[in-house]
């Protein structure tokens, strides 16, 4: 993989995420990276999310360094998304704070 910096490596991998039955690029990408940062994160847990992969998307979850506001937020959407509605209630309850995505995602 070419010497690309963290937001171009993000930029590409937010465009499979948001593409549907392009998770494993998005995964591939992620795991090519030198760096991450809480951006790089949150498009893998949307990647999941969107394919049908609440169990990866809260794995990745789990081993994110540094969480944001909109990380909840879109482990929520994973799980709720995915029919995982527990999980995505036992995640909101959990959150640090809430704002007007977070509830959007619970009703997703």
């Amino acid at each position: 993989m070419p010497s690309w910096d963290v937001i171009s490596c993000n930029s590409v991998a937010a465009i499979h995420a948001q593409s549907k039955g392009s998770c494993d690029a998005a995964k591939f990408l992620f795991d090519s990276m030198l760096e991450r940062n809480v951006f790089s994160w949150n498009t893998l847990i949307l990647a999941f999310g969107s394919s049908e992969r609440a169990v990866e998307a809260n794995r990745a979850f789990e081993r994110i360094p540094h969480r944001d506001l909109i990380t909840w937020s879109s482990i929520v959407a994973a799980n709720a998304e995915n029919s995982q509605m527990d999980r995505a209630e036992e995640l909101f309850a959990s959150m640090p704070e809430w704002d007007v995505y977070s509830y959007n995602a619970m009703l997703s």
